[in-house]
C-alpha cells in the first residue's frame, strides 16, 4: 500500500468497526475483507466519515431490502450478507445514503453525486 492511501485505509477501517458495531453487516460477511482489499472501496467508504453513521437506522435499511428496493440479503438477524465485491459496493452506497426517491415523480434512484436540500 502507497503512502498516501493510508488515510483512507484508517478512515475505512474505522467505519467498518463502527457498521460491524451497529450490527448492519453480518458478522459472516467478508465485507471487511473487500474493504481491506480495493482503494477504491476504502476512498469510499472514507467519505462516510463526514455523513454521521449515528443517523443510520437499521430497521429502515431492513426494511428498504425487504421491498427489493435494496438489491442484498439480510441472515436471520436482519444484518446484511455481504459475499461479493458489487454487494461491498452496494452496502456502502446503503452507508453513504446513496438511494433517494423523486419528490417529484416517486421514482428511486441510486443517487452518487447528490446534494442536499435544505
Amino acid at each position: 500500500m502507497y503512502f498516501f492511501h493510508r488515510p483512507f485505509r484508517q478512515a475505512a477501517d474505522e467505519i467498518v468497526e463502527q457498521i460491524m458495531e451497529k450490527g448492519i453487516v453480518s458478522d459472516d460477511s467478508n465485507f471487511l475483507q473487500f474493504v481491506q482489499s480495493q482503494i477504491s472501496l476504502q476512498k469510499k467508504l472514507a467519505k462516510a466519515a463526514d455523513y454521521g453513521l449515528e443517523r443510520i437506522k437499521r430497521e429502515r435499511i431492513e426494511e428498504l431490502i425487504n421491498t427489493g428496493m435494496i438489491n442484498l440479503q439480510l441472515d436471520e438477524q436482519g444484518r446484511i450478507v455481504c459475499t461479493t465485491k458489487e454487494e461491498a459496493r452496494l452496502v456502502i452506497d446503503v452507508i453513504l445514503d446513496n438511494f433517494v426517491s423523486s419528490l417529484i415523480t416517486d421514482d428511486k434512484y441510486r443517487a452518487i453525486n447528490k446534494m442536499r436540500i435544505q
